[in-house]
């Protein structure tokens, strides 16, 4: 196999691997953000939503600031799978908790799935940035794009048919698992090309998703 047989394979897996991650990932995160609401709703009154949304606001601040630090000491690449798998953590203990103290639940899921999922999504974008050079981004972006619009529809599905056919505590684990499938697709991503340098802050900022 000649080297650029291999680059073109090795390009065709990442941009397949990425695909499933952008699907998995804005789906859970569509369905992730109807289970915040209901579970949320039916514990709280409606007057409580603006200071958990402040709340939120602030962890997101410095959700931004710890993985921008993050990124900086390791490349996102290897970052990635490890944040896929605290957020699939804390939804462990979400569950946990779910049972004997649905409210501290409840908003444990409102503050970590709004303040924590943008920032995850922020750094897939980083990866793909980091993975394919100007010249594959071009006819790879596209498909990416593809993938977390099919995971947008499927999240929409899913929330709808969960709330038929799963308790809440269980649609919490699933979530749990989506997320440990997204950390170990998301290391056949891989890191940068050979010879592909990539620019201090060219990522997507976690403000314009």
């Amino acid at each position: 196999m000649t080297p650029e047989s291999q680059t073109s394979a090795s390009t065709r897996h990442a941009t397949w691997a990425a695909m499933f991650v952008a699907t998995i990932m804005i789906s859970q995160a569509v369905a992730g953000r109807a289970l915040r609401d209901g579970f949320f709703l039916s514990h709280f009154e409606a007057s409580a939503l603006p200071a958990v949304m402040i709340g939120a606001s602030l962890l997101t601040v410095a959700f931004v600031l710890g993985s921008a630090g993050l990124f900086r000491r390791v490349a996102p690449s290897r970052s990635l799978p490890l944040m896929f798998a605290g957020n699939g953590a804390v939804f462990v203990l979400v569950w946990a908790l779910s049972s004997d103290f649905p409210r501290a639940a409840a908003a444990l899921l409102y503050l970590h799935i709004s303040s924590v999922g943008s920032v995850v999504i922020s750094g897939f974008w980083s990866v793909v940035n980091e993975r394919f050079d100007p010249h594959a981004a071009k006819q790879v972006i596209g498909q990416i794009g593809g993938g977390a619009t099919l995971g947008g529809v499927l999240g929409g599905l899913a929330a709808w048919g969960g709330a038929v056919l799963f308790e809440i505590p269980t649609m919490i684990l699933i979530l749990s698992g989506v997320n440990a499938l997204c950390a170990i697709a998301a290391r056949q991503i891989g890191g940068p090309t050979h010879g592909h340098e990539v620019e201090e802050g060219s990522g997507i900022s976690v403000f314009e998703i």
